[in-house]
C-alpha cells in the first residue's frame, strides 16, 4: 500500500488508484494514521513544498491530461493564465483540463519561487502582492488565493490542518478535504473551512470575512460563529465575532479586475459570475451541463477567452451572441 500512497501524494495516481487509497484510509483508524504518517514524511522530504516553474507549457500535455480526466469521469479543472504558484511535478493533478484556445495555452507561463522547508524556521513560504497589483497563487493542495495589493500570505506546515497567515485582504477558493481543514489566521481571528469560497480582510485588529458559498467558522478568544454563503462575519478585539446576512455579497467584493476563482463550482454558477463580471449574458443549456463542476481562475482574460475556456474545459459548444454567449452540448 505504501507505493500506492506515494503515487497519490506525488500526484501521479490514476482516479481509480486515488479512490482505492481513499477507501483504504476510511477502512480503519490505523490505516488513516499510517497514511498521515507517510504524508508527513513525504512533505518533509519533498524537493519543494511550494514551487513555481517559469517556462511555457506544452499544449499537448494539457490536451492529453484533459482527455484522460474526461474519460475517467473526473471533475474538470481550468488552468489559470496568470503566473501562479504551483507545486513542482503536479501538473497532471492541478492542470487536468485545457484552457481556452490553443494560442492562449501556448502563451501560458508560470513563475518560479522554490523554498526548502526547515523545521522550526518559520513559514514554508511567504507570498506577497505588489503595492499596486493583485496576485493569484495556487497552493500545494490546489486551493486558489488572490492577494489584494500589499497583502501578504504565509504558508505554514502542519500535519493537522492547511494553515496560512494573512495580512491584508485575500479571496480564497479552497479545495475540499475532510481530513485537513483549511485555516486562515488573521490578527487574532481564525477562519476555518473544509472547502468553500470566501474573502478575509484585515483592518488593524478588525477582521471581516465574506462567504460567497459554502460554510466557514470564524473564531477569536471571545467566541466563534458559523457563517454560510451570502453572509459575512466581523471580528473585533474584546468581543466575539458577529455575523450578518447581506443582500449581495458580490457588491462587497471590491476587486477592480473582478474575482473569478472557482473550486468545484457548478458551471451554471460560474456562468452567472462571468456574466456579472462582464455585464453580459451567459446561458448554460443541456442535461447535466449546468451541474458540471469547475475549478480554476481567470484574471485579465477577455469575455470571449473566458467563455471559450469554459467550453473547452466542459467539452461543450460555445455560441457567442451580441449580448453574450450560450454554452450548450457538443453534438
Amino acid at each position: 500500500m505504501d507505493e500506492r500512497i506515494i503515487e497519490v501524494l506525488a500526484g501521479n495516481a490514476s482516479p481509480s488508484r486515488e479512490e482505492e487509497v481513499r477507501r483504504w484510509r476510511q477502512a480503519s483508524a490505523e490505516n488513516e494514521a499510517h497514511y498521515q504518517a507517510t504524508r508527513r514524511l513525504w512533505r518533509a522530504t519533498e524537493p519543494s513544498v511550494l514551487a513555481e516553474v517559469r517556462e511555457p507549457v506544452d499544449p499537448s500535455l494539457i490536451v492529453a491530461a484533459s482527455e484522460e480526466r474526461r474519460l475517467a469521469g473526473g471533475a474538470p479543472v481550468v488552468i489559470p493564465l496568470a503566473a501562479v504558484a504551483r507545486p513542482r511535478g503536479r501538473l497532471r493533478r492541478t492542470a487536468a483540463w485545457g484552457l481556452a484556445a490553443a494560442a492562449a495555452v501556448v502563451a501560458l507561463a508560470f513563475g518560479i519561487s522554490v523554498r526548502q522547508p526547515v523545521p522550526g524556521a518559520g513559514p514554508l513560504a511567504t507570498l506577497t502582492a505588489g503595492a499596486q497589483t493583485a496576485r493569484t497563487v495556487v497552493l500545494e493542495d490546489g486551493s486558489f488565493a488572490r492577494l489584494a495589493p500589499g497583502a501578504e500570505l504565509q504558508v505554514w506546515d502542519s500535519p493537522e490542518e492547511r494553515r496560512v497567515g494573512l495580512t491584508g485582504r485575500a479571496f480564497f477558493a479552497v479545495a475540499h478535504d475532510e481530513t485537513l481543514p483549511f485555516v486562515v489566521e488573521a490578527a487574532d481571528t481564525r477562519t476555518t473551512v473544509l472547502g468553500t469560497r470566501f474573502e478575509v480582510a484585515t483592518a488593524g485588529a478588525t477582521v471581516r470575512t465574506i462567504v460567497v458559498d459554502g460554510r466557514v467558522a470564524v473564531s477569536n478568544e471571545r467566541g466563534s460563529v458559523e457563517v454560510v454563503g451570502g453572509s459575512l462575519a466581523r471580528s473585533e478585539p474584546g468581543a466575539p465575532p458577529t455575523r450578518e446576512v447581506v443582500a449581495d455579497v458580490y457588491a462587497l467584493l471590491d476587486w477592480p479586475e473582478g474575482v473569478l476563482l472557482f473550486q468545484g463550482t457548478p458551471l451554471a454558477q460560474v456562468a452567472d459570475e462571468v456574466a456579472r463580471r462582464f455585464d453580459r449574458t451567459v446561458e448554460v443549456r443541456g442535461e447535466g451541463l449546468p451541474e458540471l463542476r469547475i475549478s480554476g481562475s481567470f484574471e485579465d482574460e477577455s469575455f470571449e477567452e473566458v467563455v471559450l475556456a469554459l467550453c473547452e474545459t466542459s467539452g461543450a459548444r460555445c455560441s457567442l451572441t451580441t449580448s453574450g454567449a450560450v454554452i450548450g452540448p457538443n453534438e
